[in-house]
């Protein structure tokens, strides 16, 4: 049966410079290692959480199941604080960060360096 933890995958262009980028905006680097010469790493948005987050490379994942590397996930992630939150990415961050909207409910978008967005919303 399935475990109560749940482990998402992000195919990214370089790994090293999306490390720096989601340790800068708050999240927790849990493991870093090299799978096949390739650097990878996992990360969670709060150190309790029962998501992590799993970082390969584009190349490691071409190598492994190329049938898989264009599948990018649409991921939304709750935060308290929303205005305080969208300030830090903003300033920590060069790349597009979207202001805050109210419809649907209150949540901003932002850009990784390997360009995908990512939805926060007003927990």
């Amino acid at each position: 049966m399935f475990s109560q933890n749940l482990n998402l995958m992000l195919y990214v262009t370089d790994v090293a410079v999306e490390k720096n980028f989601w340790k800068a905006i708050g999240f927790t680097i849990t493991s870093e290692e090299k799978i096949m010469y390739h650097d990878t790493f996992q990360m969670k948005s709060h150190p309790q959480s029962s998501l992590t987050i799993s970082v390969f490379s584009k190349a490691f994942i071409q190598e492994l199941s190329p049938e898989v590397e264009t599948n990018e996930p649409s991921l939304l992630l709750e935060a308290s604080q929303l205005d305080q939150l969208h300030q830090h990415i903003s300033n920590v961050s060069d790349l597009t960060v979207n202001a805050i909207a109210e419809v649907p409910f209150r949540h901003f978008n932002f850009e990784t360096p390997s360009g995908l967005f990512i939805a926060v919303k007003e927990a």
